[in-house]
Order: C-alpha cells, then sequence, then structure tokens
C-alpha cells in the first residue's frame, strides 16, 4: 500500500512539471507570436507608407501637363541645324530618352552619329562619346573636319583657328577601345554624369564593347538585354539622352526594319527612338542613303530622310557655311510619307508627317 501511494506522489510531481513546462512553453510561444506579428505589422505599415509614395492623383500632374503644353517648343528638346528634316521627325533631342541606331557595316553610321552628336554639342548639349571601335585621335580628327565644314588636310592654316574653337565645346571622350566591363562603362558614364553635367552619352557600338562577354551562365544574348536594360535605366535616373549603336543582324534582305537589330527585342521595347541607315543599291551600281526613323516614341512621327556624304564637310548634314545643303535633295522636295503604322501612303493625313529638305 506504502508503495503504491509512493508511485502515485511521483506520477503526480511527473504530471505537474508536465503541466508547468507546457504552460512556460505555451506562453514563451504567445510571446514569440505576439512579438512577431507586431513586427509583421510594423513591416506592413512602413511598406504601405513606402507605396502610398508611389501614387500621385492627376491633381499632381496638372500643372506639369500645363506646362508642356504651353512650352510645346522647349518640351520637344534641342533642334538640329545640320538635320532639319530629322527635326521635323522628332521634334529635338530631349533629355532621359534612349536612342537606338543601326546600319549595315561600312555605312557611315560613326560618320553621321559624328556630326548628328556635334550639331547638338555646339548648341551647349555637353556630350560624351564612348567608341570602342574607332580610336579617339580618329573620331576627334572626323569631328573637327565636320566642325569646320572643310578639308583641313587642304587648309592646314585654318587648323589652330578651328582647334582652338572645337576646344571650347562641351565635348568628352572616353578612353576606352575594344572590350570592356560594361560595369566600369557605366562607373565612368556616372562620373561624368556627376561631375561634368553630361546630358548626351553614346556608345559605339555596342557589339564592340562587350565583345565575346561571358557572365557565369548568361550567354551573349542575355548579357546584351541586361546591358540595354541598363542603359535604359541610366537615361531615366540621370536625367541624360543616351544614344547607342548597335550592329543589324547578317540577313539577306536589302532593306533593313526594326527587327533587324541584333538579338533579342530588348533594344526596340526599350528604345524611345529607332533610326536605321539605310542604303539602297540600283542597278548601275549607284547607292542612296537615307535615315529611315521607324520609332518616336515622342509623337509617332516615322519616315525616311534621304542623306548623301560630301567629302567637302566630311558629312552628311546641311553646310552652314553656305547656308544650303548641296548634297541634299532638291528643295521642297517631299521626301516621307509614313503613317503611325510605318506602312507608305499616297495621300497624306493627321497621322501622316511630311519632310521637306529646304530650310525655310
Amino acid at each position: 500500500m506504502r508503495r503504491v501511494r509512493l508511485y502515485t506522489n511521483v506520477s503526480l510531481e511527473c504530471i505537474r512539471r508536465h503541466f508547468a513546462t507546457a504552460a512556460k512553453f505555451h506562453c514563451c510561444n504567445s510571446n514569440q507570436t505576439i512579438a512577431r506579428n507586431e513586427a509583421f505589422s510594423e513591416k506592413t505599415k512602413q511598406n504601405g507608407l513606402k507605396a502610398e509614395k508611389n501614387i500621385v492623383r492627376s491633381s499632381s500632374l496638372r500643372r506639369e501637363v500645363y506646362e508642356e503644353l504651353i512650352n510645346v517648343e522647349k518640351v520637344a528638346g534641342i533642334k538640329w541645324r545640320r538635320f532639319p528634316a530629322i527635326t521635323k521627325l522628332l521634334k529635338g533631342h530631349r533629355r532621359s530618352e534612349l536612342t537606338v541606331f543601326t546600319g549595315n557595316t561600312g555605312s557611315g553610321k560613326t560618320t553621321f552619329l559624328s556630326e548628328y552628336s556635334l550639331d547638338l554639342c555646339t548648341q551647349g548639349v555637353r556630350t560624351l562619346w564612348g567608341n570602342f571601335e574607332l580610336k579617339n585621335v580618329r573620331l576627334m580628327k572626323l569631328m573637327l573636319n565636320q566642325f569646320a565644314q572643310l578639308p583641313l588636310n587642304k587648309h592646314i592654316e585654318q587648323f589652330d583657328e578651328y582647334a582652338d574653337k572645337f576646344e571650347k565645346l562641351p565635348m568628352f571622350f572616353m578612353k576606352f577601345h575594344g572590350e570592356q566591363s560594361f560595369d566600369y562603362v557605366v562607373d565612368t558614364m556616372k562620373y561624368a554624369v556627376e561631375n561634368y553635367n553630361i546630358e548626351h552619352v553614346i556608345i559605339d557600338n555596342l557589339q564592340f564593347m562587350i565583345g565575346n562577354t561571358r557572365i557565369s551562365k548568361i550567354d551573349r544574348f542575355e548579357y546584351q538585354d541586361m546591358v540595354i536594360g541598363n542603359c535604359r535605366k541610366f537615361a531615366t535616373n540621370n536625367n541624360c539622352h543616351v544614344t547607342l549603336v548597335i550592329h543589324p543582324r547578317k540577313e539577306t534582305t536589302e532593306e533593313l526594319n526594326i527587327n533587324s537589330i541584333f538579338g533579342g527585342g530588348k533594344a526596340s521595347q526599350e528604345a524611345d527612338n529607332v533610326l536605321i541607315l539605310q542604303t539602297k543599291w540600283s542597278t548601275n551600281f549607284k547607292f542612296q542613303k537615307y535615315i529611315h526613323v521607324c520609332k518616336n516614341r515622342y509623337d509617332g512621327d516615322l519616315g525616311l530622310i534621304p542623306i548623301s556624304y560630301s567629302k567637302e564637310t566630311h558629312g552628311f548634314g546641311v553646310n552652314l557655311r553656305s547656308k544650303k545643303g548641296p548634297n541634299l535633295p532638291k528643295a521642297n522636295e517631299t521626301i516621307i510619307k509614313f503613317d503611325l503604322n510605318d506602312k507608305q501612303s499616297d495621300v497624306e493625313s493627321e497621322n501622316e508627317v511630311t519632310v521637306r529638305t529646304a530650310l525655310n
């Protein structure tokens, strides 16, 4: 009987300890649960406050919309003087945009883009050139001839005069040539924006810059898409226009289109503007070059602009020295009629644009 009582007392003591431990554990778990719930609620509240900053009402945008409507020319951006037909299509050069420029090898992309950017730079657009295919000495030699609109090798006595004027332009060059790490290039671009207030960055060209880069398991096409996406992000975050030159695919078709850009569809999707330097050959081995504006996010005007290279000016633009464009089609000649669906039309409508080459 005494042994039974002893066992009973021991069993009761074990039960009491078990319940005491369970109660303590339950209390601890309850406190932890409450703490976790409070932390989750606080985190949700903080996320809500952050998310609220990402929402804006139309009343907050009203004034900015009004300012854009009454300052149409200012909002449209800087006008090209040497390429008035491009101005009539794109309306101007604006910050925070991405322009993709393509054309066949040897068609004159760098020559055109050099004068295109120089035109803007002479109007105060602070420009940073990154040419990974051509050395800076060769590029500056080309620009200096285009700036003077004279073959300086035949007018060497005027070299110092134009070189002194050129040095006053806000034109900068990256010291890169050939394949480079894009992270290193972006760091240079950011430094230039922060310290030199750069407004226009040109990368010529994407394939030369990335070379045969392989990043872990990412193939070349994925890496190229990543670079394009980062260029888009850079332009937006730094209020800077980025012009990116990309070679087209190797195709048998004579005329390029927006789908001819090398790689996936990332370039044409991210770009605000897509320009193609087209070369059309005739049966007698003569050719016609023209700029094809096949994407224009600003107002949708699309079309073709004939251009011709001048050995005198080393460029494609209007000769400002003579106030005329001897290398362009006849005055008042209609050179484009494109609708927003990028289809040619014989009849103008409100969605079409007619560009005339003569300066008004």
